[in-house]
């Protein structure tokens, strides 16, 4: 719980992904620069959400 506050009140966007860019978290920041809301950002791959990102820009920051 106080992960999830503190990931929460940060001051800037933050997107918690797995290894295989799904989505686990993201705070309220993140999901109003891109216009999202919960119940459709957490799930997904980062690749399938509306104007978030192509796969290939995920798959190198991953190997990165």
């Amino acid at each position: 719980m106080l992960l999830r506050e503190i990931i929460e009140n940060v001051p800037v966007g933050l997107l918690i992904k797995d290894a295989d860019h799904v989505v686990e978290m993201a705070n309220s920041t993140h999901m109003q620069w891109y216009g999202h809301q919960p119940d459709t950002m957490v799930g997904p791959r980062s690749h399938e959400l509306e104007g978030f990102q192509p796969e290939s820009d995920a798959e190198a920051k991953y190997a990165q």
